[in-house]
């Protein structure tokens, strides 16, 4: 799987923690550390229409995990990727877990179980204006 990447102003490939819930439905976009913990964004979005939107871009390395969910009211789908390659304009993708149906195609490391949760979390947030998983800039 490959998707388009963003460049900061520093010509480091990102992506977006973006997505939020409506009255039945929702979706979002998680990024998390190759061992499952918070990465700290390189932006926060508080300009503009946040609703549902993006709102923290997050620097991305290969080993890095991206997650996905769809929901439909109580209904999850949840797909988990690891991101395998970078190159100018793409990323490479693996996909490596699915949640569908009630239940994980592959039993799913207990690290990557906040993440996945944080991202069902952000799916669910009614008009979602921040961000649910990733830590806020480090200014100096």
């Amino acid at each position: 799987m490959r998707l388009e990447t963003v460049k900061t102003r520093s010509n480091k490939d990102a992506m977006w923690e973006e997505g939020g819930g409506s009255t039945n439905t929702g979706s979002a976009q998680v990024i998390a550390l190759a061992e499952g913990g918070k990465p700290v964004a390189c932006y926060i979005n508080r300009r503009g229409n946040l609703s549902n939107g993006q709102h923290g871009l997050v620097t991305v390395k290969p080993g890095m995990i991206m997650i996905q969910t769809n929901r439909h009211r109580e209904d999850f789908e949840t797909n988990v990727y690891e991101v395998i390659e970078l190159d100018e304009k793409t990323m490479s993708f693996r996909p490596t877990y699915t949640f569908l149906q009630g239940e994980w195609d592959n039993p799913i490391p207990e690290k990557y179980l906040a993440a996945v949760e944080a991202c069902k979390a952000k799916a669910s947030c009614y008009h979602c204006r921040e961000p649910h998983y990733c830590l806020p800039p480090v200014r100096a």
